[in-house]
């Protein structure tokens, strides 16, 4: 069985649109198409786990004991057909869902992803059978969402820390491979979503540039996504500002951190993690410049433990980039 397959199957389950039902009993239902289908386990990436195991994984309760917790919630028919429409790319069916209980866009799933209506154009932090496509008219669907009223910049926390529409879509392959990542970017920010991230610190930015998403990276940066420091300028191909940074006419503020949530770059390696992300964004200028710098390189960035040669050379699976940046790598090992 496929995802695809998979995900008809569970469409086809209780509740229907104008019904509701206790987690539990849904979970009970999912449960026997799973067991029908052995197979399921090595599809979601867990050959061996159980129907239950996988269900309490792929909802994101982390937890046998918070998917217990969470039996009472409801499940609504109407909005988890409005997501599955999304998922379907069924424009009238999302429509007319909205149109008839406009709180929908409000309301938020009972599973552990706790995820909005416009959380799901992403394509992330959500069950895999909901994420074996993203259709070619995720924008036009994006859009009736936010003209609905939904909030560009919810936030929901799928793999521990906040994230919003966003950093989902600009980390997510299925838009990428789709060729819709940039232009629902644009959507977003258009409707308001902030390019800077809800607090501010280049979290979007961060988070396109360190998941190697060039197309999303240049798009936030149009949208308003600030340049204003040496990682950024290199990972975007912006050559002057580079050499300001690194002559010292411009200054970014300090320290740099990766994300709200993640680690502080050492001050020391500037020039090393710049070379490393402009290598994984394909940036031949700015690494033929940034090698005559004598940067180390041996140093690791602190997310995937990569090197400017590792990036360069890491095939990407939403085929953006599949057999890496041969150029680049044949550079970098010029210069080993």
């Amino acid at each position: 069985m496929t995802l695809a397959a998979l995900h008809a199957a569970l469409r086809a389950l209780p509740p229907a649109p104008g019904d509701t039902l206790p987690v539990r009993d849904v979970l009970a239902a999912q449960a026997t198409v799973l067991d029908a289908h052995a197979e399921l386990g090595r599809a979601l990436g867990t050959p061996g786990a159980t129907a239950q195991e996988l269900l309490v994984r792929e909802h994101y309760f982390r937890t046998q004991e918070r998917a217990d917790a969470a039996g009472d919630r409801e499940v609504d028919g109407r909005f988890e057909a409005a997501v599955d429409a999304i998922v379907a790319g069924e424009r009238d069916t999302l429509a007319r869902l909205l149109a008839e209980d406009p709180a929908l866009v409000h309301a938020r799933s009972p599973y552990g992803h706790r995820q909005t209506i416009l959380h799901h154009v992403a394509a992330n932090g959500i069950e895999l059978w909901r994420q074996w496509q993203t259709p070619q008219n995720i924008c036009e669907l994006a859009r009736l969402v936010l003209d609905a009223g939904a909030d560009p910049d919810a936030t929901c926390e799928p793999y521990g820390h906040r994230d919003t529409t966003l950093t989902l879509l600009v980390s997510s392959c299925h838009p990428a491979e789709a060729g819709q990542q940039a232009a629902l970017v644009k959507v977003l920010c258009d409707a308001g979503a902030r390019p800077n991230g809800i607090d501010d610190d280049g979290t979007p930015l961060w988070t396109a540039i360190t998941w190697g998403y060039r197309d999303a990276a240049e798009q936030l940066v149009a949208c308003g996504a600030r340049v204003d420091n040496l990682v950024f300028a290199a990972a975007l191909g912006d050559l002057d500002r580079v050499v300001a940074y690194l002559d010292g006419t411009e200054r970014a503020a300090g320290p740099l951190r990766i994300c709200d949530y993640g680690p502080v770059l050492d001050d020391q390696h500037l020039l090393e993690y710049a070379l490393i992300y402009a290598a994984g964004m394909g940036r031949r200028e700015i690494v033929e410049y940034l090698l005559t710098k004598q940067p180390d390189l041996s140093v690791i960035e602190p997310i995937d433990g990569a090197t400017a040669l590792g990036m360069a050379s890491y095939a990407h699976p939403a085929a953006v980039r599949p057999h890496g940046h041969p150029a680049i790598v044949a550079l970098l090992e010029q210069h080993r």
